[in-house]
């Protein structure tokens, strides 16, 4: 009775799990098969340096998904992830092209009328692939050295924020980091510093300075101080401390932030490489001002 007691209990699961099994089999067969959604597609996003064509192409000029060659509007572009060149001239001058050279790193390109343009960290060009017939024109935000291939019969103009740099067959840095001040600085040639007051005509080792709608004051400059970001250095002249908040950032992406004003305020002189791990920089930092550091949630602290 036991045996057949077991036997009866044991079939009795048999058919509740088979018709358990039958039931979700069904359940799963009478469902009509649906289509898999689309992903939606996905904006282009470029972390490092990166060309934005006219025509709205979004081109990588850096890392391992790098365009080493490209064909826009009949132009032949060539990139070697130092050096933008094209060439062609089955383009208009209409479409301006935009060139983005983030933080940490920098680049150069060469332009339709050989004109080269060296770009430092957090900066941005714009430029058409052809110029036309009666003048060069470019605009710039951030800072950027250009050594400007002569053309009598086409003036160079360089667009800063709402100033005009008139150039005439020369090297020249232009930088206006922040958007508040330009700093115009001639090595060879000449340059005519236009803003909405004043017009100057630069002299090699000479420099303006000025807000757009501001007063410009010329001055001497040291080309070292001013051009070694080119070779990758940021140098310092009885500089206050307070610059690291603008610095550090462009060449290194990291922030910084100083734990009392009377840190801000101390004025040393050095060099900053950006081959170099920030901590290099740092530690001498430490020594030469006397301050110590720490970092908090990836941001750098300054202190005396």
């Amino acid at each position: 009775m036991r045996h057949l007691r077991r036997l009866s209990i044991a079939a009795a699961v048999f058919l509740l799990l088979g018709g358990a099994t039958y039931f979700l089999v069904n359940r799963q067969s009478d469902k009509k098969p649906v289509a898999a959604a689309k992903p939606a597609a996905q904006p282009v996003h470029i972390d490092g340096i990166r060309l934005e064509t006219g025509n709205g192409e979004v081109l990588a000029l850096d890392g391992n998904n790098a365009t080493t060659s490209a064909t826009v509007n009949g132009v032949q572009l060539n990139n070697d992830k130092e050096t933008l060149r094209f060439e062609g001239t089955n383009t208009t001058t209409e479409k301006w092209n935009t060139l983005t050279v983030p933080a940490k790193l920098d680049y150069k390109v060469v332009l339709a009328d050989g004109s080269q343009v060296w770009l430092n960290a957090n900066t941005r060009l714009r430029f058409p692939f052809a110029f036309p017939a009666n003048s060069r024109e470019v605009i710039v935000d951030g800072e950027a050295y250009f050594k400007i291939a002569p053309d009598a019969a086409r003036p160079f103009i360089v667009n800063v924020g709402h100033s005009r740099l008139e150039v005439l067959g020369t090297e020249f840095n232009v930088n206006n980091y922040g958007g508040k001040t330009i700093t115009a600085s001639l090595v060879k040639g000449a340059v005519a510093v236009k803003n909405e007051t004043d017009r100057v005509v630069l002299a090699p080792g000479r420099e303006a300075v000025y807000a757009d709608a501001g007063k410009v004051k010329v001055k001497d400059f040291e080309e070292e101080h001013v051009i070694s970001w080119i070779n990758g250095i940021y140098t310092f002249r009885n500089t206050p401390l307070s610059v690291m908040t603008d610095v550090v950032p462009r060449m290194f992406d990291v922030q910084v932030v100083f734990d009392d004003p009377e840190t801000a305020a101390i004025r040393f002189t050095g060099a900053m490489d950006k081959h170099d791990d920030l901590s290099v920089f740092v530690r001498n930092l430490e020594l030469a001002a006397e301050i110590k550091s720490y970092y908090k949630n990836g941001v750098l602290h300054l202190k005396q």
